[in-house]
């Protein structure tokens, strides 16, 4: 298990930067080498050997990188949810009794795996802006939770997205409000985005290692950077290693062929695109050959903030309709890989007519499919 060794403090001047290590024995030597050029370090990175630092001068990297026990410096770079234009998309909804199922869940067929499978005991960690904790549809699903921003708080959500995410992957089965995909599995809120959306590689890459010191079984990334980092492929890279499914947002960045966002660029996660009501691929879903499926992403109503429920879009919306389906299948075989998932996922999915590979990966999920056919 890794060192929790976690030190953060707000800071507005100088330049961010993470420095990679070569290993923990010489991160006592990189503190010093910047406090010496008048540094400070803000935040340690155990998981990749990293310190996140604030420089008085941009020009200093080059000083640290001269370093034989630095193995390199990056930006801490920002990552944002994979949702539209939030107070565009935003449709609220009152919150409906008897409990009502979003088209979206219908559309991927998750009732009809509920039979066989509801995602009982799967640990889901989702990684954004947190969680409503005593939202009445996700509260009884809610397990520990985590603040990558701020430490000595919870992560109870300010900003509605991770709330909405939740809400899609696995709202409770009761008589009001929304049911999700997966009603049985346990949640843990990661919250790693801001009340704007907005967020570090840092607190993103603090958010990982704390998924994997908890055990989870799938992590969903609705959120992204349009830029890559070593950094954040290398925590990918761990997780993976752990047996953790990632499931990210292919991005909103359509109908250009090569916009996918990170982390769902990496060969080690499911990339997922978004489709509509009409099952077309939405002209915002980001396209490229690394997309590897597709879920329903348009006009979703899920739970938000105020113990309420909203209508948004987004390949944010469609990520966690996938998530939802690889715990319903991984709450019947927990030794499943990822190579198996993505296999069950491939031959179960319904190929929609007129769209590439790049545009919808193995084609629209379907859960019951997946449960019933290909699980058993």
């Amino acid at each position: 298990m890794f060192k929790k060794i976690w030190r953060q403090k707000e800071v507005t001047e100088g330049a961010r930067k993470i420095l990679i290590c070569r290993n923990d024995q010489d991160l006592a030597e990189c503190r010093q080498k910047i406090r010496d050029l008048g540094g400070e370090v803000v935040k340690e990175l155990p998981l990749v050997h990293g310190l996140v630092c604030i420089l008085p001068d941009v020009t200093l990297t080059a000083k640290l990188e001269a370093s034989a026990k630095i193995k390199r410096v990056e930006d801490d770079i920002r990552f944002h949810t994979s949702c539209l234009d939030f107070f565009l998309s935003k449709k609220s909804r009152p919150s409906a009794k008897p409990q009502e199922m979003d088209w979206g869940v219908k559309r991927i067929g998750a009732p009809e795996a509920w039979p066989v499978s509801k995602g009982a005991q799967v640990k889901v960690a989702v990684i954004d802006t947190g969680i409503q904790l005593g939202h009445p549809d996700l509260k009884d699903r809610i397990d520990k939770g985590f603040n990558t921003i701020t430490l000595t708080k919870n992560a109870n959500d300010d900003n509605g997205h991770g709330t909405h995410v939740a809400g899609i992957i696995a709202a409770s089965d009761n008589d009001f409000g929304v049911v999700g995909v997966s009603p049985e599995v346990v949640l843990y809120p990661v919250k790693v985005l801001d009340s704007n959306g907005s967020g570090s590689l840092s607190d993103v890459v603090a958010g990982i290692q704390w998924c994997i010191e908890q055990g989870v079984d799938i992590i969903n990334m609705s959120l992204g950077a349009s830029d890559s980092s070593e950094t954040f492929a290398e925590a990918v890279r761990i997780a993976a290693s752990k047996g953790i499914i990632i499931v990210a947002a292919a991005g909103n960045s359509g109908p250009d062929n090569t916009s996918i966002d990170y982390p769902a660029k990496y060969p080690e996660t499911i990339a997922v695109a978004a489709s509509d009501q009409n099952d077309r691929i939405a002209d915002f879903s980001s396209r490229g050959p690394e997309v590897d499926i597709s879920a329903p992403g348009v006009d979703i109503n899920s739970t938000y903030l105020g113990s309420k429920y909203t209508i948004l879009s987004g390949t944010s919306m469609a990520t966690p309709h996938v998530t939802g389906t690889i715990a319903l299948l991984k709450a019947l075989h927990r030794n499943y890989t990822l190579a198996d998932i993505k296999s069950i996922l491939k031959r179960s999915a319904h190929l929609l007519p007129n769209f590439s590979p790049q545009h919808q990966g193995v084609g629209l999920v379907q859960a019951g499919v997946a449960v019933n056919k290909y699980a058993l």
